[in-house]
């Protein structure tokens, strides 16, 4: 299972680069190398309107290979490759690749950091927009798990808990294509798990400078579904991460149940 990805809010590449939120103890000792493979199937709805920031926070067909490496205790990265059936579809700010390094624990109580960057990298013999390597966002955090007497009356086959986080980035893109400086985020991940393998995720988001929030940028994500990480096995989830609003907020286009994803993931054995 996963650690707690401290993750940018980048709707698609967030998924493919971290999965789902681990909600039980992994097991022991980690492999040192996984390798995953994802397949997204956006939800069959019409195209947002036109305007501003519409045709920047839609999810399209995709498919990703992630390698995860172990390299030392406490330690993590990951390289995850990106395809685009519908090379048309790919959106402004979807990379051809994302990279994410850590080191934490996935234990409740513990401390963590990552520096990740999800958002419009691109391969230097590809045409279009590209992410600086500054853009990347460095995230540091803490895990938690519900009182005990909460779970006690959830039952014996429930966990609940989750992580607060803080974000920082020294710059970020904006839709005009410029650059902004020293974004900063705050966030909260609450998890549910159900027999280790049904969950259920919500993360919230605050930014202390509203106006770095962009288009593309939620105030809060969701997941639902089924993970089993042992080699071999298919694993699924509907999610979306995306830019989905608080009422009062909404953008046009803008993520919401309709616009979610089916995100199906599979982890190759490894010798």
């Amino acid at each position: 299972m996963r650690p707690l990805p401290a993750r940018r809010c980048a709707p698609l590449l967030a998924a493919l680069a971290a999965g789902p939120a681990a909600a039980a103890p992994a097991p022991d000792p980690v492999p040192w190398l996984e390798v995953q493979l994802t397949t997204v199937v956006p939800a069959a709805v019409a195209d947002p309107p036109e305007g501003a920031g519409a045709q920047r926070i839609r999810t399209q067909p995709a498919m990703g290979m992630r390698f995860s490496a172990t390299p030392l205790p406490h330690t993590t990265a990951q390289l995850t490759l990106l395809a685009y059936p519908l090379p048309s579809e790919q959106q402004g700010w979807a990379p051809d690749f994302t990279y994410l390094l850590g080191w934490g624990d996935w234990r409740p109580g513990s401390w963590f950091v990552e520096h990740a960057n999800y958002t419009a990298t691109r391969y230097p013999w590809r045409d279009g927009p590209t992410a600086l390597p500054l853009q990347g966002m460095t995230t540091g955090g803490r895990r938690y798990q519900w009182p005990e007497a909460w779970r006690a009356a959830m039952g014996p086959r429930w966990w609940a808990g989750g992580a607060l986080m803080a974000g920082y980035a020294i710059a970020y893109g904006r839709p005009d294509g410029s650059t902004g400086w020293n974004l900063a985020v705050l966030s909260h991940t609450t998890q549910l798990s159900w027999r280790e393998h049904l969950f259920g995720e919500v993360r919230l988001f605050l930014y202390p400078i509203p106006d770095q929030q962009q288009p593309w940028d939620p105030d809060f994500t969701w997941s639902l579904g089924w993970m089993d990480w042992r080699p071999w096995r298919l694993s699924a989830r509907w999610a979306n991460y995306a830019g989905n609003r608080w009422p009062g907020r909404e953008l046009e286009g803008n993520g919401g149940l309709g616009r979610g994803a089916l995100f199906v993931d599979f982890e190759l054995g490894w010798p």
